[in-house]
């Protein structure tokens, strides 16, 4: 679209990795994975979700913070996959505003990216809203500004006992005997090929004797020695993956096993 927009012409929000124009209101599922952190939570949490123009605001909500950013992806700096991203954003979790935005500008794109369709502003007033002088020159925002940004990430937690939770092996001892969480015996998986690492541990690619499976096991080396932020994230990714254990647009987690060392989460393979 370089050099080519002017007056007469409408750019349309799409689905940013279809190379196809979809019928108005279209309930297709054929999700791009580039396209997850641009895409209504309601269609990520419903695949026969009909995507509408409410959807559209919500797609530009996200543009509009990308901008702020000077074009970094949505949550392309952390080492969640990209089914856990949208695991997060069903939840409520989106970016945090960008130091020197405009507190009105930030205001606007929170609103476009509500998680509730009935929030978000009407199409008719997007222009007016847009082009207000304050959303350039008004208040900048910084990190101690008094601003209401908790649109921005819905799902805060709110830890009753932060202390058990950096016990990631008591928690997930608890959460199995819950029944929150399927547990695999680790002896079930052979063939075990690591194919990645990272601040977290290692991942493999190994194979499920019971369902004759290949599938990738996600390690959490328990180590006292290890950063409570790894804990924290990996503890909250449990969290999420047990709410929407099976979702039909992310891949699937099917529960977690663990050996002396590690706790592991175990996902379809892809």
């Amino acid at each position: 679209m370089e050099k080519s927009l002017k007056d007469g012409i409408i750019a349309i929000i799409i689905d940013f990795g279809l190379s196809k124009v979809l019928p108005r209101n279209s309930n297709s599922n054929q999700l791009i994975i580039g396209s997850i952190p641009f895409l209504d939570p309601e269609k990520l949490s419903d695949g026969n979700y009909a995507l509408n123009y409410k959807s559209d605001i919500y797609s530009l909500g996200v543009i509009l913070w990308e901008i702020t950013s000077n074009g970094r992806p949505p949550f392309n700096n952390i080492n969640y996959s990209l089914s856990i991203i949208a695991i997060n954003i069903i939840s409520g979790v989106r970016e945090k505003p960008i130091k020197g935005s405009t507190i009105s500008f930030i205001g606007l794109y929170t609103d476009f990216w509500n998680g509730n369709p009935k929030f978000r502003p009407e199409i008719k007033n997007v222009y007016k809203l847009i082009h207000q002088k304050d959303m350039i020159y008004g208040e900048k925002w910084n990190r101690t500004s008094k601003i209401n940004v908790s649109d921005i990430d819905q799902t805060k937690s709110k830890r009753a006992n932060k202390q058990e939770d950096k016990q990631p092996a008591k928690w997930l001892d608890k959460a199995v005997s819950d029944g929150h969480i399927n547990y695999v015996k680790y002896d079930k998986f052979t063939d075990h090929i690591e194919i990645g690492s990272g601040g977290f541990g290692r991942v493999f690619k190994c194979k499920w004797k019971d369902n004759e499976l290949i599938v990738a096991l996600k390690c959490l080396k328990v180590d006292t020695n290890i950063d409570e932020e790894i804990i924290e994230d990996f503890i909250n990714e449990l969290n999420l993956l047990r709410k929407v254990c099976s979702h039909p647009n992310v891949i699937t987690f099917h529960g977690v096993t663990k050996d002396d060392s590690e706790i592991m989460e175990l996902y379809k393979n892809i």
